[in-house]
Parts: structure tokens; sequence; C-alpha cells
């Protein structure tokens, strides 16, 4: 899936179960945020623009910023 291929190609590891249901959550939420504001959006458009703000989120983690 999405979340795990994210983890994947940004920290090298798959998810945990909690980062999975926390990532699941958070796309969920982004995907309702953005159709209470844009109505007329595809949903397939919605879903892409979750995952972006998914994929800036692992780049912000300090486990990608720092190597170890």
């Amino acid at each position: 899936d999405w979340i795990t291929l994210g983890f994947r190609m940004a920290l090298a590891r798959a998810p945990s179960e909690a980062e999975l249901r926390m990532s699941l959550a958070f796309l969920e939420s982004q995907i309702n945020s953005r159709m209470a504001r844009k109505i007329s959006e595809p949903a397939g458009d919605l879903r892409c623009q979750a995952l972006a703000d998914f994929c800036q989120g692992l780049f912000s983690l300090n486990e990608f910023i720092y190597v170890d």
C-alpha cells in the first residue's frame, strides 16, 4: 500500500502497527478536510493531495533528516 511504500522509500523500513494506524487516520483526516473545503474536487485528486501531505510529513521526520 501507499503508506508502507512511503515509509520504505523515505526511511528504508516498514511502518510499525502504530505508525500505520496513525498514517491511515492522517490520510482520512486530510481527505475529509479537503472534501469540506472543495466540494467539486474529484475524489482521486483529494487522495493524491492527502498522499502528498503524508509524504511531506515523512520528509519532516527526524529519522529522515538525521542519519545515524
